[in-house]
């Protein structure tokens, strides 16, 4: 039987000038946030390719000119991205005043930390023709426009499919979905799942939860 490879959690992307606010982070945020830490220099932003249901973070310093401020600034317009915390000195501030999203240094990291997981829990997770909102626990066919109002553990259990490039096994969706230990295998997964099935065949035809293997689910 192949491996399961081991889902990635929530993926946070720090841009910065140096390592040293990253790290800070990195030392704060523990296992309980489920995120995944990268950091890239922010000189390198125009050469980074972004990835669907994924937080970037922003730290302008505050000796950054005119153009570069500007020249950020756009990029960030051009290239629509929805999950974006700015974290500014005041003197750059006009230059990003239009994102929702703007905090001025200094920042606690509760607060910042707040804005992070209301990201996560707000944003929409983009899945092929579907798209699920977390909030609303509304999924919908963009393609049909045909809508269904999961329950929020179905909202949990598709979330944790949508986003996994690779199988996942009854032992994560347990643990990540339900909230159960790692070490018990309950049977009201197949439930929850025998429901969702039935919800998705009501807005598309093509997207079905397959088991496969022994104990490992996917979404086509």
């Amino acid at each position: 039987m192949e491996k399961e490879k081991k889902m990635k959690s929530e993926e946070i992307n720090i841009f910065a000038e140096n390592k040293i606010i990253f790290s800070n982070l990195e030392n704060k945020i523990d296992k309980s946030y489920d995120s995944d830490l990268n950091f890239f220099y922010l000189k390198e932003i125009k050469g980074f390719k972004f990835k669907k249901n994924q937080l970037n973070i922003f730290f302008i310093p505050p000796n950054l000119n005119s153009t570069n401020c500007k020249n950020i600034n756009k990029f960030l317009k051009s290239n629509k991205l929805d999950n974006i915390i700015i974290c500014v000195d005041k003197t750059n501030n006009k230059y990003f005043a239009e994102h929702d999203i703007l905090f001025h240094l200094p920042i606690s990291f509760s607060e910042l930390m707040k804005k992070v997981n209301f990201l996560k829990l707000s944003s929409n997770i983009l899945f092929k023709n579907l798209q699920l909102n977390r909030l609303s626990r509304e999924l919908i066919n963009i393609n049909n426009k045909n809508t269904i109002v999961l329950t929020q553990i179905e909202s949990n259990i598709l979330s944790v499919l949508m986003r996994s490039e690779k199988k996942v096994s009854r032992e994560l969706l347990n643990s990540n979905a339900l909230g159960y230990s790692k070490n018990i295998d309950s049977h009201s997964l197949d439930s929850h799942i025998y429901r969702i099935r039935k919800k998705l065949l009501r807005i598309s035809k093509e997207n079905l939860i397959n088991a496969i293997d022994s104990g490992f689910y996917e979404l086509s």
